[in-house]
């Protein structure tokens, strides 16, 4: 009984691991919540303001779309939200039966907003 709680255990392990994976690959999770240098020296606006942008490219060429920037703050979103006029306009031919899928695919879709700033040693932080 040992031997099949373990073998399920490891299983679990390595399919939790692949989709942990897969997830960090597609950038809709973080490996950490800070980005930046460890030192403690302050950082000037604008190195500040460059490390700010390379770290917005680097997510942009993950899949998140920036939303708002200022000089220490980015707004970043990912995901996107159903085109309810194409689904009002197949609930019309359908007489209502595309309405099912229409709810399903509006909870199921949502769109993640993320705000990061950075402080004055250089380090970006996730609100």
């Amino acid at each position: 009984m040992k031997n099949i709680i373990s073998s399920i255990a490891r299983y679990l392990k390595y399919v939790f691991k692949g989709v942990v994976n897969q997830q960090l690959e597609a950038g809709r999770i973080e490996r950490q919540q800070s980005y930046g240098t460890g030192d403690q020296t302050k950082k000037s606006p604008e190195q500040r303001k460059e490390l700010l942008e390379a770290f917005t490219i680097k997510q942009v060429s993950q899949g998140w779309r920036l939303n708002a920037q200022t000089e220490n703050t980015v707004v970043l979103e990912y995901g996107k939200k159903p085109n309810h006029i194409l689904h009002f306009l197949l609930c019309i031919p359908t007489f209502g039966f595309w309405l099912i899928v229409w709810i399903i695919l509006a909870a199921s879709m949502n769109i993640k907003r993320r705000t990061w700033f950075i402080n004055e040693y250089g380090v970006i932080l996730q609100r």
